[in-house]
């Protein structure tokens, strides 16, 4: 997380040590993300709790994929599957909010197929271990969308 410390002027980014090192890496390219936007929304004078959480994640996603995606293939390739990960979270909720009544694990093989073309699940009842899913329901959802805005402007004509 990042942490601004207006008193002392001062950033403070801590990682989750549980993590293995590309997560850590990733994190702190995100959480940096998050220090430049502060930075340039500061010497803007715009205030970031007047425009939500979305507008502040979407411009820390925003400068951790110009910096992961311009100077790192290895390291995009791996960021890349930590987002079609995302992707399957949040269509399996989508999805599971429109219809409750179904089979659950048949519905996350099938958003799981949908996010790997080379997969053919029937049945996946690993939704249960995902802790954003039982946990933390659509917290996933802005920063799919923020992605979403970000590779759409990236291949625009």
């Amino acid at each position: 997380k990042m942490e601004y410390q207006k008193d002392r002027d001062m950033f403070n980014i801590s990682l989750n040590e549980k993590l293995n090192t590309r997560h850590q890496i990733l994190g702190f390219i995100h959480e940096l993300g998050h220090v430049v936007s502060y930075l340039k929304n500061f010497a803007n004078e715009i205030d970031l709790l007047e425009h939500g959480r979305y507008f502040a994640e979407k411009e820390a996603l925003q400068v951790e994929y110009d910096i992961l995606f311009n100077n790192a293939e290895f390291q995009s390739q791996a960021y890349l599957g930590d987002l079609l990960k995302l992707y399957h979270r949040v269509l399996f909720e989508l999805e599971l909010y429109k219809n409750p009544n179904q089979d659950l694990s048949k519905l996350y093989a099938q958003t799981f197929n949908h996010c790997y073309k080379q997969a053919n699940q029937k049945s996946n009842p690993l939704f249960i271990f995902d802790e954003y899913i039982t946990l933390k329901p659509l917290s996933s959802l802005p920063y799919s969308i923020a992605y979403t805005n970000i590779f759409q402007k990236s291949v625009s004509i």
